[in-house]
């Protein structure tokens, strides 16, 4: 079966968002419809981070019905033995390879880089259902996130890198960049974003 991941976010809907909230305008329908697609982005990517790190593959097929059900490789499995294994899940009974789960996202920007405690952060607070001004805050807090916590040897890399990369549809980071640049000079009066916007311009500068 072809398996399917969750999109990143279009730039016009995170515009209009931040227009509205900007002219103090509240649109909850549209506030959760681009919460839900970064919370959907954030699942996808965890998932394909737990397959590769921690051995559980999450069920396309289960996960396509609105159920989260993983399956595990056999215990002791060596690695170059992986490709060829193929998952029946116990659940639905579809089966898939683990060499088609790994073709499934090659290039779709699901890496979780050192952006990992951002994207569970965002997954924790959502299914917590805040209000529409904590959602919004935890959305821009999001989308402004670098991954400034993977480090090789001590040393911290790719601090450039940021988060929204993996999370709005853009044709390159730099052109993503310059969307959260503008978003981040376009907050408005709202206190709490102005500060977020302050901080994203700190590390940009860095």
């Amino acid at each position: 079966m072809k398996i399917k991941w969750s999109p990143r976010l279009k730039k016009e809907k995170l515009s209009q968002l931040y227009r509205l909230n900007a002219m103090l305008i509240a649109d909850h329908d549209l506030l959760q419809d681009v919460a839900v697609t970064l919370y959907l982005r954030c699942k996808a990517i965890i998932a394909v981070y737990d397959a590769h790190y921690n051995q559980k593959v999450r069920c396309p097929s289960c996960f396509g019905r609105g159920n989260e059900h993983y399956l595990m490789f056999p215990r002791g499995i060596k690695s170059r033995d992986r490709n060829d294994y193929v998952f029946t899940c116990d659940k639905c009974g579809r089966s898939s390879s683990w060499a088609d789960f790994r073709k499934s996202h090659s290039r779709m920007q699901l890496n979780i880089g050192g952006a990992g405690d951002a994207f569970r952060r965002f997954i924790e607070q959502y299914e917590r259902n805040p209000d529409n001004n904590t959602l919004m805050l935890e959305v821009d807090r999001l989308i402004h996130e670098y991954h400034s916590g993977l480090k090789k040897d001590g040393v911290t890399l790719n601090r450039w890198r940021i988060a929204g990369a993996n999370l709005i549809e853009s044709d390159s980071t730099q052109e993503t960049i310059e969307f959260l640049d503008d978003l981040a000079y376009n907050v408005g009066d709202d206190e709490r974003l102005k500060e977020s916007a302050q901080k994203w311009r700190e590390n940009l500068n860095r």
